[in-house]
């Protein structure tokens, strides 16, 4: 749990710096996620992605992998970095679950996926995953673009918690355990 946070942490604040220079990837997966040995993560193949200023609207928004793609990509409408966050959510639940959230046998299929099924709680695959961790992951997979994170900072943000809560476990108390022992104090 703690790589995985630490790969989604530095991928959003990489999209983050993105982002706030007008570029939006389009096609965040896991082969554009290269992972050093010293796990400093880097984001690779920009060769799709277009800066807010210069893209086109001529329709060319289903340039990416299919399985990785947001709401906004499938329905091909403009994309902002929030497109690339839904990406990242996606790579996330995978590399939390061992399982692709919109997992089916055809474009079609994956489409209406993506933009109607609600995906399987972390919990169904992994029960030490924090549940900090369900309401990141829902976040970043928001159909509604007012409700998914609105920059890679606040993504990194939200992952931070994550590290606040495996340190507390690591320590061996758990949140229930803390307030049993004060909810007893004058």
């Amino acid at each position: 749990l703690e790589q995985v946070t630490n790969i989604l942490y530095q991928c959003a604040l990489a999209l983050d710096y993105a982002h706030r220079r007008g570029v939006v990837h389009r096609d965040i997966k896991p082969r554009n996620v290269l992972i050093s040995d010293s796990m400093d993560v880097k984001i690779a193949d920009f060769g799709v992605a277009v800066t807010l200023q210069s893209r086109s609207e001529d329709g060319d928004a289903w340039v990416g992998s299919p399985l990785y793609m947001s709401p906004e990509q499938v329905r091909r409408e403009t994309l902002t970095g929030q497109s690339d966050l839904f990406s990242l959510g996606v790579l996330g639940y995978q590399l939390l679950t061992g399982k692709h959230p919109f997992e089916a046998s055809n474009f079609e299929a994956i489409q209406h996926r993506i933009l109607n099924t609600k995906t399987a709680a972390l919990a169904n695959f992994r029960a030490d995953i924090p549940e900090i961790y369900q309401r990141i992951i829902d976040k970043a997979l928001a159909r509604n673009l007012q409700y998914r994170y609105r920059s890679g900072a606040d993504f990194a943000g939200d992952l931070s918690l994550v590290y606040d809560f495996l340190r507390d476990t690591s320590r061996g108390v758990s949140q229930q355990e803390k307030f049993s022992r004060i909810s007893g104090l004058p």
